[in-house]
């Protein structure tokens, strides 16, 4: 046996061993990663800010101060960093200072008026289960009983509710905090930070092995960031015509309605779907009525927005069909929920771009078989 045969069988021996030990204590594992992970949240955070305001970035530094500032780079970065997180920041706070009175607004009236809404709710349904001869005592008896068994111990679940909330929005506004603040010294150092990690590459890779992850980045940095902002374009157009359309309608609650609408728009193919439920929901509580009128507007909304509106924005950025769209919806909400069903597309878009290139690579260097 040559040296190098023994090191690939003492490899390939290793590697069972390692992976018989990790799935023999994989809730461990698993457990230290999540861990792991959750200290690390900050900087995923930083570096998903980051990345955002690079756009901005880039755009007002290469258009504006690097060309007032020409011989001063460091000068037109800060100005550019200030200017950048000023627009972002200003977008937000233009977006909470017009929609949060209007939502609170929303609220209120919807909670002081459940009673009579819940009345004619009643009305309805009353007149429903007429229409099918089912018995309506025994069904409203049920409901009580299922609300009556849900309710024992409820002072200690609400409790515990209360307590977990306020430690979970702790945690939240912590590491968005220091993500903010480390998002700063990221697109600062972006620069320095990409030539290291080139370096880091070229020391322990090939020529072959650094070509394809620069590749794979580079495909990933331009597909993710034209699909997040695109969407967010989307969702907010989507928002505003939504919010003209149910008040024209007499649509009540529009701005909420079209809150949640604009939202929800951004996760792909189940978006306007999961956002019209709820809302078709507080309507039929409301207004019955009103709520047909919904979900026709909302039909025609979303086909202007599938065939006109979307196409427009995002392009062939992602470079899938509708069936992969749906399968990787489905698929990264099942693995990682809402973040999973919104990031599902760009992952699989690279997956698929990077097997693509793979295949037409081998077809290529593959000789060539004559025709039978």
């Amino acid at each position: 046996m040559t040296k190098k045969e023994f090191k690939e069988k003492f490899l390939l021996v290793f590697l069972g061993i390692l992976t018989f030990f990790a799935l023999k204590n994989f809730n461990a594992i698993w457990g230290n990663l999540c861990t792991f992970f959750n200290a690390l949240l900050p900087f995923i955070y930083a570096l998903l800010i980051a990345y955002i305001i690079n756009w901005p970035y880039t755009f007002i530094r290469e258009n504006f101060f690097d060309k007032v500032y020409k011989d001063n780079k460091k000068l037109s970065k800060i100005l550019s960093m200030i200017a950048a997180y000023i627009f972002v920041i200003g977008i937000l706070a233009f977006l909470i200072v017009i929609v949060a009175p209007q939502l609170i607004l929303s609220f209120e009236h919807l909670i002081n008026n459940i009673s009579h809404y819940l009345g004619i709710a009643e009305v309805y349904t009353k007149r429903t289960l007429d229409f099918f001869n089912l018995d309506e005592e025994q069904l409203f008896n049920t409901i009580q009983n299922i609300f009556l068994a849900g309710n024992e111990n409820l002072t200690v679940k609400i409790v515990n509710l209360a307590v977990n909330f306020i430690k979970n929005f702790a945690v939240i506004i912590y590491n968005w905090t220091i993500g903010i603040i480390a998002s700063i010294y990221f697109l600062f150092n972006k620069e320095k930070l990409l030539h290291q990690a080139k370096k880091i590459l070229r020391a322990f890779c090939s020529h072959k092995i650094y070509d394809a992850i620069s590749y794979t980045m580079s495909l990933t940095c331009n597909c993710f960031g034209k699909f997040i902002i695109g969407k967010i374009i989307d969702g907010i157009i989507i928002g505003i015509l939504c919010f003209i359309g149910t008040t024209a309608l007499f649509i009540p609650y529009s701005v909420l309605i079209s809150v949640i609408i604009g939202v929800t728009n951004i996760i792909p193919f189940f978006g306007p779907f999961l956002g019209a439920v709820p809302s078709i929901f507080i309507l039929l509580i409301v207004d019955p009525t009103k709520a047909l009128y919904f979900i026709i507007f909302i039909f025609i909304l979303q086909q202007i927005d599938g065939n006109i509106i979307g196409p427009r924005i995002l392009g062939n950025s992602i470079g899938i069909s509708g069936v992969f769209i749906m399968v990787s919806v489905i698929v990264g909400g099942g693995l990682w929920g809402v973040p999973g069903m919104i990031f599902g597309v760009p992952i699989f878009a690279v997956a698929y771009s990077i097997m693509s290139k793979i295949l037409n690579d081998k077809i290529k260097s593959a000789p060539q078989k004559d025709e039978i």
